[in-house]
């Protein structure tokens, strides 16, 4: 079985980290890969919950995953695939001086067979980078402010979703953004 992990140092409490990494509806803030996910069954990282995936990466592959295992805030286990292949993806959180350390690994439940010898080749190119990316990524965006997802209806009707962070909205609201008396409006 393939298997590799990373992990990272992150300054905040090993609850805080949990509570981001276990809200699924997070996951595509962090993801190195675009990734959209929505919920099946259950809910937030409670053992049993469902979600559906696209992720689009070399393509647009459907998929969809599980929490198998949840025990804040120390450790969270999900499985997730597509047709073709499924893995199973554990966070371990641990107390590490003032901060944590995340530990984020990967094992291969099932893969198509054409590129299970070349999985151990490519993962140090490509693999490795995505998962410290995402890794980085959780580093770098723990504590901004959750996305909302706002429906944006055109003459068409069509109605796109389109992310709005509440973090944007009050930037836009600035008065470093108004015109400043006296100048052009």
């Amino acid at each position: 079985m393939f298997r590799r992990s990373n992990s990272v140092h992150i300054d905040a409490p090993p609850e805080a980290i949990f509570d981001y990494v276990s809200d699924f509806t997070r996951h595509p803030e962090w993801a190195h890969a675009k990734i959209e996910i929505e919920s099946v069954e259950g809910t937030g990282p409670a053992a049993g919950a469902r979600y559906q995936t696209i992720v689009h990466f070399m393509g647009t592959v459907p998929g969809e995953f599980n929490v198998v295992e949840s025990e804040p805030p120390r450790r969270l286990v999900y499985e997730c695939g597509d047709k073709a292949s499924r893995y199973r993806w554990t966070f371990e959180l641990q107390p590490e001086g003032s901060g944590t350390k995340v530990t984020h690994s990967f094992a291969r439940l099932k893969e198509a067979k054409w590129f299970v010898p070349i999985q151990p080749v490519l993962y140090p190119i490509l693999g490795k980078k995505m998962v410290a990316g995402g890794l980085a990524n959780i580093k770098a965006k723990w504590r901004q402010p959750k996305r909302l997802r706002r429906e944006c209806h055109s003459a068409s009707n069509a109605s796109p979703l389109i992310d709005v962070s509440v973090k944007d909205r009050i930037d836009y609201a600035s008065p470093a953004l108004r015109p400043t008396r006296g100048a052009p409006a």
